[in-house]
């Protein structure tokens, strides 16, 4: 919210809103509620493999968007299907979302299992339009990654997967 408010933008470019692994997008719609009114917001864009494509029927196992409606928010609410552990899904992210953006991009990264906060990560270090990124991550990478020796660089830092892996699950609460 202080990030939204000390923006300096012009209403031509203003902000995209970037809700990574969102689920039914509860951080986006508590966000366009708090920021309603607000000129420097163009949209939230709710990313997560569990959205239905585009224009294609919605099964049992999509999110439904019906929630999504305009004229329900302050801000147009979109929702797309990507998968953030892939490639391609990094590579249409940057191409539909991040690079048609009008002005500058801001990632939110709350509840990210495993290997996805290092994937939000990347996203954010790869693409220059993302000019703000908060991260929440949930849980550890898995162990496996540290008995390969996998090493991650962030920002010119390196990470050695021994150093934040761990053996487990978590289940129920434990």
């Amino acid at each position: 919210l202080e990030y939204v408010e000390r923006a300096d933008v012009e209403h031509e470019k203003r902000i995209t809103v970037v809700d990574l692994c969102s689920g039914v997008g509860y951080m986006s719609i508590l966000l366009a509620e708090l920021l309603r009114g607000s000129c420097k917001i163009d949209r939230f864009v709710l990313v997560d493999r569990g959205w239905p494509r585009l224009n294609a029927e919605r099964t049992s196992n999509n999110i439904n968007p019906m929630h999504l409606q305009r004229d329900i928010w302050p801000f147009d609410m979109t929702y797309r299907k990507y998968d953030l552990k892939s490639s391609s899904g990094h590579r249409q992210l940057q191409e539909h979302i991040i690079a048609t953006a009008p002005g500058p991009v801001i990632l939110l990264g709350v509840h990210l299992c495993s290997i996805l906060s290092l994937h939000a990560v990347q996203l954010y270090n790869d693409f220059p339009r993302c000019t703000f990124f908060a991260l929440k991550p949930c849980c550890l990478p898995p162990i496996l990654l540290a008995r390969q020796k996998y090493v991650w660089t962030v920002g010119g830092h390196s990470i050695n997967a021994k150093d934040v892996c761990s053996d487990g699950k978590y289940s129920k609460g434990q």
